[in-house]
């Protein structure tokens, strides 16, 4: 079972630094003047 906790644990830290990484791409884009149609 811990196995599988660290698994869950590990894939949601993985997505979390994505959606962060990603806002900074927008946040870019957007202080730029770039029109973001989707996040």
């Amino acid at each position: 079972m811990l196995i599988v906790l660290s698994i869950l644990v590990t894939l949601a830290l993985f997505l979390l630094v994505v959606v962060v990484h990603e806002l900074g791409h927008f946040l870019a884009a957007r202080s730029v003047g770039v029109r973001v149609r989707e996040f």
